[in-house]
């Protein structure tokens, strides 16, 4: 039998990647990556910018009673009438642990009776929301408040660093 020629292919060559251009892709990758890192933390965020206020109508200044804490349960505050007849907005939430600080008229420190006491970390604030005992680094926080046709009007979209903070530090819920 004659031969018969037979056409053999040519072996199907491997796709390789030289070391190169996978550095330089790796490279352009992580400088990609860290201008999107950077972009993230400088861009401002669009909820801080342009939040609008809430106001919350507390309630007429004269329910307010001088030193007895009065919860708003849905916007997470107390409104308490000072002796001086101004206003504070404290908010519930312990700076330190987090968790909600209720008022406890019948909680007894210091040889005294009424005290905000945090159940979690055990800081102890007096009426004002001052520091009293605990591991937090400040009072608790606050809101601003203002007296509007007699009622007390409560802005939830700024939060004011408790006393004891230091100066120039943001706080926020």
């Amino acid at each position: 039998m004659p031969n018969v020629p037979t056409a053999r292919p040519a072996p199907t060559r491997r796709w390789r990647l030289s070391r190169g251009p996978l550095l330089v892709g790796a490279g352009l990758g992580a400088v990609a990556l860290v201008v999107v890192v950077i972009g993230a933390f400088a861009w401002p965020n669009a909820s801080d910018v342009d939040a609008p206020s809430r106001f919350i109508d507390a309630g007429d200044v004269d329910d307010f009673v001088v030193g007895e804490p009065v919860r708003n349960v849905d916007e997470k505050f107390y409104v308490l009438k000072v002796e001086s007849g101004e206003f504070l907005a404290l908010y519930q939430r312990d700076p330190h642990s987090g968790c909600t600080v209720p008022w406890s008229a019948d909680f007894l420190f210091q040889a005294r009776k009424g005290w905000f006491w945090d159940p979690c970390h055990g800081a102890t604030y007096d009426v004002e929301g001052n520091l009293i005992f605990g591991p937090s680094p400040r009072g608790l926080d606050r809101f601003p408040v203002e007296v509007r046709d007699d009622r007390l009007v409560v802005d939830t979209s700024r939060v004011i660093c408790g006393p004891g903070a230091p100066e120039g530090m943001v706080c926020g819920p």
